[in-house]
């Protein structure tokens, strides 16, 4: 079983690491309104005609063309967790050009081997 965390002083209800969760996440959504994300979408898309989506976006891993819905804005350097907040929101928030546009299934396998890859980090420290 993992090494549980003290309840947060500010509300034992709560672990430590529920609260750095709960921050994590808070940040996460505010990103997702992000001018540069939402730039590197608009800056990225092409109008199509005839079909029930209006635009398209082309994958930067596989170079398949997608609905924009079918797209996900990925950090070309992971953002991952810190327990340095600001260390955090520096990679979370950064500019246009550090951020890719990828479809679903290839940003799912660009996370899997990243978290992979941070687990074998981890068991070797």
């Amino acid at each position: 079983m993992g090494k549980k965390t003290p309840p947060h002083p500010e509300y034992s209800k709560w672990t430590e690491a529920r609260y750095k969760q709960f921050i994590r996440s808070g940040l996460r959504k505010l990103w997702q309104r992000w001018p540069p994300r939402h730039d590197k979408l608009k800056n990225n898309r092409v109008k199509v005609e005839g079909k029930k989506h209006k635009y398209e976006i082309q994958c930067e891993h596989c170079k398949e063309w997608f609905p924009q819905t079918y797209i996900d804005v990925d950090h070309i350097i992971p953002a991952g967790s810190s327990d340095d907040w600001n260390a955090f929101i520096d990679r979370l928030f950064v500019g246009e050009d550090k951020l890719a546009l990828v479809c679903r299934p290839c940003h799912k396998i660009k996370s899997k081997s990243e978290a992979q890859e941070r687990t074998k980090d981890e068991r070797e420290t």
